[in-house]
């Protein structure tokens, strides 16, 4: 007998959600992490405000993405992918 229940169709899913993302850049195009990143770095941001930022390595949401695909207990979850970053502490590593 064919199953015709909703599991037939069924997708299984993860989501990886990061926050400001770091990390090398593999293109030349822009992206809004990189402007921040780029702006401290050059002096665009006069000053840092006092706030935080979640932010997440590029390699480790790849690898999130990857554990995700293999490992059958992640459908149906999701994981944030940051760690609360002062901007002051930002900057002082990107000097």
């Amino acid at each position: 007998m064919k199953n015709t229940g909703v599991n037939e169709h069924r997708v299984e899913l993860a989501t990886i959600n990061p926050g400001l993302v770091t990390g090398p850049n593999l293109i030349k195009c822009q992206f809004s992490s990189g402007d921040i990143v780029k702006s401290m770095m050059t002096g665009k941001i006069p000053a840092n405000p006092k706030m935080m930022m979640p932010v997440v390595d590029v390699r480790d949401i790849a690898k999130a993405h990857l554990n995700a695909l293999i490992t059958p207990e992640a459908d149906g979850k999701r994981f944030l992918m940051a760690v609360p970053t002062w901007f002051i502490d930002m900057a002082k590593n990107l000097k």
